[in-house]
């Protein structure tokens, strides 16, 4: 037979239950609509996390080309420098020549003006 101390315990533990079934059902109630905002959520930062991948394979890339303009004006200024450096020569040949035509046209010219003309 139960004694009217276990009743109490028993009443007291099925109301405690009772109490604990509820909070237990408010937090669900509470939980379920924060479960679709934080999927909402998780989806917009998926976006923003392929948006920024994106981003960083488009850097990424356009870097790469940076750097392949930068070698090839590398190159193209030490092709210019040779360049330079034969059109140098060649003027300052054309020169050497041009003057060396005129100092033997002149020459050529006195010949001829010293044997009479």
């Amino acid at each position: 037979m139960a004694t009217p101390r276990s009743n109490t315990s028993e009443t007291e533990l099925i109301e405690r239950l009772a109490r604990v079934e509820a909070e237990v059902e408010n937090m669900r109630s509470a939980l379920a609509p924060l479960s679709v905002e934080m999927r909402s959520i998780l989806e917009r930062l998926a976006m923003i996390n392929e948006r920024i991948a994106a981003h960083l394979d488009n850097t990424h890339r356009i870097w790469a080309m940076v750097e392949s303009h930068s070698a090839i004006l590398n190159e193209l200024k030490t092709q210019q420098g040779d360049t330079c450096t034969f059109c140098n020569s060649v003027r300052r040949g054309f020169w050497i020549a041009l003057t060396a035509a005129i100092a033997g046209a002149g020459w050529i010219i006195q010949r001829w003006v010293e044997k009479g003309g």
